[in-house]
């Protein structure tokens, strides 16, 4: 039985919404499309996912998950 590769993206700064436009966002969304197209099935964990951008939520190959 051959397991799937998967990680865990943590972000925890409330300052750094998924779907943001800073800098730090574009990053962590980087390194999920990055470990995405590696083949690792990736969980993205943010305190915040939206901004004013949700269309962006297409564009993150990741299940995305808001933590309080």
């Amino acid at each position: 039985m051959k397991l799937g590769r998967r990680v865990l993206v943590w972000v925890p700064d409330r300052g750094v919404p998924a779907l943001g436009t800073s800098g730090a966002s574009v990053h962590v969304r980087g390194v999920v499309r990055g470990l995405a197209e590696r083949g690792y099935e990736v969980t993205l964990a943010v305190r915040r996912i939206r901004d004013h951008r949700a269309y962006r939520l297409a564009a993150v190959p990741a299940r995305i998950v808001e933590v309080g």
